[in-house]
């Protein structure tokens, strides 16, 4: 379940975002304040110019993922007031447009069966990117 997670996350990263290093949420290279109980997103990225992205990742085998999903993704998200980085003790406070729910589902496209799409769906808004992935031919699709 988290390597699936892990996948298409990185995926997203090596696709849209300039992130050069990814954590885990309860990795000990950081530690995140939470505003309201211990609801956290899954990942930490950094990008080359030091700043702080969080992604929660949510995935499912169907077509689409649930509307109830994705809103529980953006309480994780918005659940992180700051982020030290313990080697450094440099804090980071995650602006509204460094926080991503990355989702993962299957849908047909032009008639091809079990194709892979990665949403990034802005908390503070509609969503931003959506990416086809089609597994028969192993390539993003166009077009869409």
């Amino acid at each position: 379940h988290i390597l699936l997670k892990f996948l298409y996350i990185l995926f997203y990263l090596a696709q849209q975002v300039n992130i050069n290093k990814l954590y885990h949420f309860t990795d000990k290279s950081f530690k995140g304040t939470l505003v309201n109980g211990k609801m956290a997103p899954d990942w930490i990225g950094v990008d080359g110019q030091k700043k702080v992205f969080l992604f929660e990742s949510k995935g499912t085998c169907n077509k689409n993922v649930r509307k109830k999903t994705i809103e529980h993704a953006k309480v994780q998200l918005n659940n992180v007031g700051s982020i030290k980085d313990t080697s450094t003790n440099q804090m980071y406070y995650p602006q509204k447009d460094s926080k991503h729910v990355i989702c993962s589902c299957f849908d047909a496209y032009s008639g091809i069966d079990k194709v892979w799409n990665i949403h990034d769906v802005d908390p503070e808004g509609k969503g931003e990117v959506n990416l086809t992935y089609c597994a028969t031919s192993n390539r993003l699709c166009e077009n869409l």
